[in-house]
């Protein structure tokens, strides 16, 4: 009898325990920094996004005005042929906010920070007609990178396109633009490539991921484009020295600029790290579980050139009737938390009124 009691007793607890488990891995969590939440930032910046999974799209969305969703405007973009767009449209900033770019299917368009259109440039003029732009470019005030028949080219903003400079092929890769060279996640091989000299120098980073981010004072942050467990880690890389360190598991590792690295985990959950010390904290989660640790895509976390703004889109429902991709968010859970590191602020925008967002990207002027 007695050991009836205790076996009824030592189930009941075992019950318990995992309902508060279940209950608290599951429970909506939040934010977790101690920041404040606003409707409106107060400091000005420009957030830009696109979509394809419905139809081209390009959205703007002045976050220092009051009920910032409401008043998104979708810029007036050429028609573009699905049958060209099988991937992300990629986006790039000038560092001075004065000029963004687009990059949908064979089309790269330039506008400028009132929302102008400048110019349209086919992909044909580079060199490579009827060919679709890649999903990575990025932009210095003086030069402009973006990726183009499995290539990286690199393009004087000054000059005609004709005189671009075309590098190796490219997966993804990141920029040091202060120095022309690319850290090249490449098909064959990793390494680092110089525009001006024209040389490849192979590294071996084939294990630390495809996704990359670089700071001149930080160094080189490699890591995966999604991860769902611990065997995803984050390595903090000397690009010089080819020093590296291992830091916590995590996908789209990117720097702040309060020194701490921002990583997804899977699709629902936004963590930041030091490196000194490793020890990962809570940003944003969705949910206290990680979902979609396998579903996450290319830009999903976003920060400003200036590393001040940040951008994370989560969704904890993957939705599959998209066309071109197995998977995507499905409207009805998904969000997009904007937060200011420098003042500490930030705006959570969930439910059905907000855009599907394929990439994204911070306008601010006078960075």
């Amino acid at each position: 009898m007695k050991r009836l009691v205790r076996l009824i007793i030592v189930l009941t607890i075992v019950i318990g325990v995992a309902t508060i488990w279940l209950v608290f891995q599951t429970r909506k969590a939040g934010m977790f920094l101690k920041f404040k939440k606003v409707g409106v930032f107060s400091r000005p910046a420009l957030f830009v996004s696109t979509s394809i999974l419905l139809e081209p799209k390009v959205m703007l969305m002045d976050i220092s005005s009051p009920e910032p969703l409401s008043h998104a405007k979708e810029l007036n973009i050429r028609d573009i042929d699905l049958e060209n767009l099988d991937q992300p449209p990629a986006l790039a900033v000038r560092p001075d906010g004065s000029r963004f770019y687009t990059f949908m299917g064979d089309q790269m368009a330039e506008y400028d920070s009132s929302r102008s259109h400048i110019q349209t440039v086919a992909s044909g003029e580079f060199g490579f007609p009827g060919k679709a732009f890649g999903a990575c470019a990025q932009a210095s005030n003086r030069h402009l990178w973006f990726s183009l028949n499995d290539k990286i080219v690199e393009w004087g903003l000054d000059e005609p396109p004709t005189t671009c400079v075309v590098g190796p092929e490219a997966l993804l890769w990141t920029v040091d633009s202060a120095r022309h060279r690319a850290f090249i996640r490449g098909r064959l091989d990793d390494g680092i490539y110089d525009f001006g000299k024209n040389t490849f120098s192979t590294r071996l980073w084939q294990d630390k991921g495809l996704f990359s981010d670089f700071t001149e004072s930080s160094g080189l942050l490699l890591s995966e484009i999604s991860a769902s467990s611990k065997h995803h880690t984050i390595t903090m890389v000397d690009p010089d020295k080819a020093t590296t360190l291992a830091l916590p598991w995590g996908a789209q590792a990117q720097w702040g600029f309060d020194g701490y690295v921002y990583f997804v985990r899977g699709s629902n959950q936004l963590w930041q790290c030091k490196p000194d010390s490793g020890t990962p904290q809570a940003v944003y989660l969705d949910t206290k579980r990680v979902v979609g640790g396998n579903q996450g895509y290319l830009h999903v976390l976003r920060l400003s050139y200036d590393r001040t703004f940040l951008a994370f889109y989560f969704w904890s429902k993957p939705s599959t009737k998209y066309r071109y991709r197995e998977f995507a968010p499905d409207p009805s859970r998904h969000g997009l938390v904007l937060i200011d590191l420098k003042n500490q602020e930030y705006i959570e925008l969930i439910g059905e009124d907000l855009w599907l967002i394929d990439n994204m990207t911070w306008l601010v002027r006078g960075q």
